[in-house]
């Protein structure tokens, strides 16, 4: 009677010990059954399941470009049916989506046309540029010619500027392509 009693209260021993080892992990990983049904006792994390649950990046959607980091001096060439002209032009990128682009001593054939200075010319967005339009009425040549002038253009992101200058009278088409200088 004292083995049976012995066993009986060895099993027990066994049966209420057992547990609390294997949930501190003192005996490694848990068994495979205590994760499964309404018995668990452990959480098993499978990390197959969680890489699946992560949404995939967009960068076009979490990334969010500054608009104003347009804004610099881009180094081009003013170009003209019979040749071109080297001309910086300064790009202010206005936090309201507007652009004011300025050309500063614009010399087209050795015709000094002065400054050009064009402010609050609205953007629309285009993938990966922004698009702008305008249409004004300018003085050249030191104030002495009263002109319209259609501006039509596009500056990347990634800093390319190019644009049309197209003054109707007289009738001079004037095209611009330059990359933004690094400050």
């Amino acid at each position: 009677m004292n083995k049976i009693l012995f066993f009986i209260s060895l099993s027990l021993i066994f049966f209420v010990t057992l547990p609390s080892c294997l949930e501190d992990d003192q005996y490694g990983e848990g068994l495979e059954v205590f994760g499964k049904g309404d018995n668990r006792r452990a959480i098993i994390h499978n990390d197959e399941e969680e890489e699946e649950e992560e949404e995939p990046i967009n960068p076009d959607t979490t990334a969010t470009f500054d608009f104003t980091t347009l804004s610099g001096t881009y180094e081009g060439d003013l170009l003209i049916e019979d040749g071109a002209s080297p001309l910086p032009v300064t790009v202010v990128a206005n936090p309201n989506k507007t652009f004011d682009l300025a050309l500063y001593n614009a010399v087209v054939d050795g015709m000094e046309l002065g400054d050009l200075i064009f402010e609050g010319i609205p953007a629309k967005k285009d993938n990966q540029s922004w698009k702008f339009n305008v249409s004004r009425n300018v003085e050249l040549l030191g104030g002495t010619i009263q002109a319209d002038v259609d501006v039509n253009g596009v500056v990347t992101e990634k800093g390319d500027l190019s644009f049309v200058v197209a003054i109707v009278t007289p009738p001079i088409e004037l095209t611009y392509k330059g990359k933004k200088q690094k400050n």
